[in-house]
This record gives C-alpha cells, structure tokens and sequence, in this order.
C-alpha cells in the first residue's frame, strides 16, 4: 500500500537537542538519507524550553496511522536517529 500523505495526526518525534547546530545537522542528515520519504510531509524544528532549558525539537508530521510513523522511524533509527511515535494534533 502506498504511505499515506499530510494530514494525519501522528508525528515522529526524531530527537531532542540541547544545541540547535545539533538539531539542524540532524535535520539535513535525515533530508540527505529520507527526503523522499517525506513528500507530503511536514518537518519542523521546534523550540521549546523543559524546567527552564532550552531544546529543539525535531518532528515529522502529517502520518495517516501510528504504523505509518512507526516505520519511518524505523529508518529514521538505521541512519541512526532517534525516533518515536507521538499523536498530535489533527493536520
């Protein structure tokens, strides 16, 4: 079956960093190794500060199904990146 496009509910949550310049490296490698697996897509770095430390966050949204996101990040983890599975928001 075809991957399912943008907008679905669930994300990939690929890591989370303490220096930006960590986040943005990871996010090229993972353009480099999984661009075409993202179309349709939506990548995002996200800033955000955890009991008063400041991270970014890099995600993958717009999976149809929890099974969709879990074998992306099962390739995501071969190259190797963290990766995990989060219900978001609807897209």
């Amino acid at each position: 079956a075809a991957p399912s496009v943008a907008g679905g509910r669930f994300e990939a949550v690929l890591g989370s960093y303490t220096v930006r310049g960590n986040a943005v490296a990871a996010s090229a490698k993972l353009d480099k190794v999984l661009g075409g697996q993202m179309a349709g897509r939506r990548k995002a770095l996200v800033d955000t500060t955890v009991k008063g430390r400041a991270y970014t966050v890099l995600t993958v949204s717009g999976f149809a199904t929890p099974t969709d996101a879990a074998d992306f990040c099962r390739a995501a983890k071969a190259i190797p990146l963290a990766c995990l599975v989060k219900k978001g928001a609807p897209g």
